[in-house]
């Protein structure tokens, strides 16, 4: 064991296309941390984070905060490990809305370079839905690849992400955008290269976000 882990969820290997390598799965509850902990936590996260948002400097200090805050702040953290090496993780939070409808809030998936387009995100989302049996899942995005990881697991709509918007923390909702939810500023640090694959319709540069939400597929459950 690497860290302290929720006791109740039985450890499972998940395998990946390249080589077949299988990835070790913990889960964590990052307020339950101690500060030794979260901070190696923070250390090991914010590179590969850096990775993730297309930045120059991926061990610089506002990534550093911005992991602490936003990714240890979560209400749980999926970590994929191989050889010790985290290469992908997940940071999420059930919510519940007034239906008694149990939302997924993805908050964040980034998976190393090296591991993207190998099937690893789906399954390790995949398997923390079958955990946790929500029955939607909602996240805000400014990526197309993000969505279609969100349309592989769930049925998206309209009707869904604006019933939702304001539990997932929706800041200032225009429909189903979030305008300017990342600081008036794409999300992405190289915008060139990241450019191809954003939403159309949003204006990511100005830090619009495309919010997204629907029931999680039948066929996954």
């Amino acid at each position: 064991m690497l860290y302290e882990i929720d006791n109740s969820y039985l450890q499972k290997g998940i395998a990946v296309k390249n080589g077949g390598l299988c990835h070790q799965i913990e889960r964590l509850t990052p307020s339950l941390l101690d500060g030794e902990t979260r901070n190696s936590l923070i250390r090991r996260l914010t590179p590969l984070t850096g990775m993730g948002f297309m930045r120059d400097d991926i061990y610089a200090d506002e990534l550093y905060r911005d992991v602490e805050e936003h990714v240890l702040g979560a209400e749980r953290l999926v970590l994929a490990i191989l050889g010790g090496e985290i290469n992908a993780f997940i940071a999420a939070a059930l919510r519940t809305l007034s239906t008694g409808e149990v939302v997924y809030h993805l908050e964040g998936i980034i998976c190393h370079p090296d591991y993207m387009n190998t099937g690893l995100a789906k399954k390790m989302l995949v398997d923390d839905l079958s955990l946790t049996h929500p029955h939607l899942v909602a996240f805000h995005t400014q990526s197309e690849s993000m969505k279609r990881l969100g349309l592989k697991v769930a049925d998206l709509n309209e009707q869904d992400a604006l019933r939702v918007a304001s539990l997932i923390g929706t800041r200032n909702q225009d429909g189903i955008i979030d305008r300017g939810r990342y600081g008036g500023k794409c999300l992405y640090g190289d915008v060139e290269r990241f450019g191809p694959t954003a939403i159309q319709g949003i204006n990511y540069l100005a830090g619009d976000a495309l919010i997204c939400a629907g029931p999680v597929r039948k066929d996954l459950m």
